[in-house]
């Protein structure tokens, strides 16, 4: 897909999400991944094809609606580095004006290494806060709150979020939409299930 510079193809947006993070957050979780991990929990966020076209204006003036209620902003997928360049532009957005500056978790199948290394997606861990970095991997099932696969990796890349917030997520969460649809969140939610059997 050709970049965009004035829109970010979107797959789903949870504005009040309290598994995808500490506290409360505004979740986007970006259209399109050309990683396909086996056993990702979200395939119908692979295609690049569009979905929710968005510019950022009306992205941020949507996080603004919902800013007083909240903890931080999570951006998953879906891969959000596969659109790094209108990325960029969403993170320089809500961090020019205070009443969206807030503390930002980014989920990526790259490894850190890899993100570090490439000139193109460097300079996104500037403006994070927390990076879960590195593929799913169903064999490596994790019980830690942030990490769905054990080998990922936690980097924290500012003091914004203490690591004494990560115990209160939860596994998993249900999402219902005005439209009736139900829908699951969090980044175990199948082993949250299978548990409760």
């Amino acid at each position: 897909m050709t970049a965009d510079f004035r829109r970010l193809n979107i797959h789903h947006i949870d504005p009040l999400s309290r598994a995808n993070g500490p506290g409360v957050c505004f979740t986007i979780w970006f259209q399109g991944c050309a990683l396909h991990c086996d056993g990702c929990f979200n395939p119908a966020t692979h295609s690049t094809a569009p979905n929710q076209l968005t510019t950022i204006e009306e992205l941020t003036t949507h996080i603004k609606s919902y800013a007083p209620q909240l903890d931080g902003i999570t951006l998953t997928g879906g891969e959000p580095l596969l659109q790094s360049d209108n990325l960029l532009l969403l993170l320089n957005a809500i961090q020019s004006r205070p009443d969206t500056d807030l503390p930002i978790i980014l989920f990526s199948g790259h490894t850190f290494e890899d993100i570090q290394s490439n000139p193109k997606l460097s300079p996104i861990l500037q403006h994070i806060d927390i990076l879960i970095a590195g593929p799913y991997q169903p064999t490596l099932a994790s019980n830690h709150p942030l990490q769905s696969s054990t080998h990922q990796s936690i980097h924290l890349l500012s003091q914004r979020i203490p690591l004494s917030a990560f115990p209160s997520i939860p596994p998993a969460e249900i999402l219902i939409s005005p439209d009736g649809h139900i829908a699951l969140s969090g980044t175990n939610p199948i082993n949250f299930i299978e548990k409760q059997k």
